[in-house]
């Protein structure tokens, strides 16, 4: 697993959102691999550790120039933020530094619990682990990473001037958490199931799967600012 290049760490009221690095393939797995995660899947079903395999090498290492993803991680709270800053200030002190403690060292809870990110520009996902459900933590992810896209990547290429989601249908939680980030329904289409090694063996006699989901697409300033000097 590769870190992906010129990322950068996206910090929110409650969350730090910072590149994939390869010491996160066992917080990774332990999202894909997770039942409750998995419902969200097209498939429904968890990854074993051979699936997960595949999955990353195609996302991180095949498909790596179309990846644009990052890991979620709490934030410290503001109380004990400044009580972390003043203990790393002490210690500066004591081993005769100057300076602040880094943005990195001094607001990141270290425990990732979710990721966000384009797999495969335009196309965005997000999981975060259950018990951090219903939070808000995947419309405050997504609203920070969508700012910090639109300008790290502003439009000058066809694919990176709009960004689009799949749900599956009756997927009412992540349809919410996408229309308040300004996506809109787009359309609905056949989805053809990713198919690991050990089910292409079943595909010549049960035939290739499919899943119906709705498309869901937000533009980016460029586009917008385009149809509305057109319209």
């Amino acid at each position: 697993m590769t870190e992906l290049p010129g990322l950068n760490i996206i910090i929110t009221d409650r969350l730090v959102l910072r590149p994939l690095v390869h010491t996160d393939r066992d917080a990774i797995y332990t999202l894909r691999s997770n039942a409750q995660v998995a419902t969200c899947f097209a498939n429904k079903k968890p990854q074993t550790r051979a699936e997960f395999g595949v999955w990353l090498k195609q996302v991180m290492e095949d498909g790596k120039e179309k990846c644009v993803g990052h890991c979620v991680e709490l934030r410290v709270s503001s109380q004990r933020e400044g009580k972390k800053r003043e203990a790393g200030e002490k210690e500066n002190i004591q081993n005769g530094e100057n300076g602040p403690v880094s943005v990195d060292e001094k607001q990141r809870e270290k425990k990732v619990i979710g990721l966000i990110g384009a797999h495969q520009v335009p196309e965005i996902g997000y999981m975060f682990l259950p018990q951090y459900w219903g939070k808000g933590y995947a419309t405050e992810a997504l609203k920070a990473w969508m700012l910090w896209y639109w300008e790290a990547f502003p439009g000058d290429n066809e694919d990176r001037g709009y960004l689009k989601a799949m749900t599956r249908l009756g997927a009412v939680d992540s349809r919410n958490v996408l229309q308040k980030c300004g996506f809109r329904w787009r359309d609905k289409f056949q989805l053809e199931l990713e198919q690991y090694e050990e089910e292409r063996k079943q595909e010549a006699t049960e035939g290739k799967k499919y899943l119906t989901v709705d498309v869901w697409i937000v533009e980016g300033p460029r586009l917008r600012r385009n149809s509305g000097a057109s319209s």
